[in-house]
């Protein structure tokens, strides 16, 4: 909890971990008034664009960032540009055999993933 004693907001304060690509969110709050609710949650990109856009310039600053050219929440990629085919050549295996190049296969990996949630 942030502690308002000290200057602080009294609001709690959730647990950030890393999990493979994504975040996980994990609130420990005592006077819930579910407590039986799952504590732990994945945090969404739309919801850390969010909290990043809150920050404000003065914290960016002690960030070491520069607020009027970067900013925390323009480090979320939101539109990932797509090359087209006959820009990514096909790659030959061996004498006679071709195949995908990475990035199509990479591309059709993630696309399949999508379809399948």
């Amino acid at each position: 909890m942030c502690k308002e004693n000290i200057g602080g907001c009294g609001f709690i304060k959730p647990k950030y971990t890393k999990n493979g690509l994504g975040i996980d969110i994990e609130i420990n709050d005592d006077r819930s008034a579910n407590p039986g609710a799952d504590r732990k949650q994945h945090l969404l990109p739309e919801e850390a664009f969010r909290i990043m856009s809150k920050i404000s310039d003065y914290d960016c600053s002690i960030l070491g960032l520069k607020p009027e050219i970067s900013r925390p929440e323009n480090m979320i990629i939101k539109n990932l540009p797509v090359a087209p085919p006959p820009v990514r050549p096909n790659v030959i295996m061996s004498s006679s055999s071709r195949s995908e190049d990475d990035l199509t296969y990479s591309y059709q990996q993630i696309l399949q993933k999508n379809i399948e949630l």
